[in-house]
């Protein structure tokens, strides 16, 4: 079983909210479905996501909890604990997604869950391009352009003091997603705390030492 649930957290993204929804459908791998939770827009997002939903009828939940505006974090941990999927992946509102995103990540993720097991928190994410509001390139490369170490960076040390995933190109597993949510409103951003506790120290996935 290959779903994907899409989190999409919404506030006031009329303006390029649409052109985000149309590269979703796009997406080479069709095996998702798209949750979203709007933070309490006064645009017309919540109108954009509910003409989206009439046009894709079962595979667009819009998650109305009644809540109101939660912040950026407690939006996105919201769509997380209500998500069941095999994988999950990180949407922002103002990005536009490249057709095999989804394909890509999900085949890496297949690779790493071969050798790790499904069982072991897994998250994939990728570089992306910057760009201006017409989609022009400011710069192919997001990691350059803020001069980060995806590598060097995975490390829990390292990780603690400077955040290296980009939270719309992250791609989950189920079991990132169960230790991971709720997501703690102290965290700073939600990706972070996604890639804090996939590469924790887990003394139950260390290999055992003989006397």
């Amino acid at each position: 079983m290959d779903r994907i649930d899409i989190l999409l957290a919404t506030y006031n993204g009329a303006a390029f909210l649409e052109a985000q929804l149309e590269s979703v459908v796009a997406q080479t791998h069709g095996d998702w479905r798209l949750i979203a939770r709007d933070d309490g827009s006064t645009d017309r997002t919540p109108e954009i996501l509910s003409a989206f939903q009439a046009r894709h009828p079962g595979k667009v939940e819009i998650l109305a909890d009644g809540d109101g505006n939660l912040g950026l974090v407690r939006n996105f941990s919201r769509l997380l604990e209500h998500s069941d999927a095999p994988y999950a992946a990180f949407c922002d509102q103002d990005d536009v997604w490249i057709p095999e995103k989804l394909e890509l990540s999900l085949a890496k993720m297949r690779e790493l869950e071969r050798e790790h097991g499904g069982d072991v928190p897994l998250l994939v994410f990728t570089d992306l391009e910057v760009v201006d509001e017409g989609l022009r390139v400011i710069d192919s490369s997001f990691w350059k352009y803020q001069k980060l170490d995806p590598k060097g960076g995975r490390c829990f040390s390292r990780l603690l003091v400077m955040n290296v995933v980009t939270g719309c190109s992250a791609l989950a597993n189920r079991s990132l997603a169960r230790i991971a949510a709720p997501v703690p409103s102290q965290a700073r951003v939600h990706d972070w705390w996604m890639a804090q506790e996939c590469n924790q120290p887990r003394p139950e996935l260390l290999p055992m030492q003989s006397s």
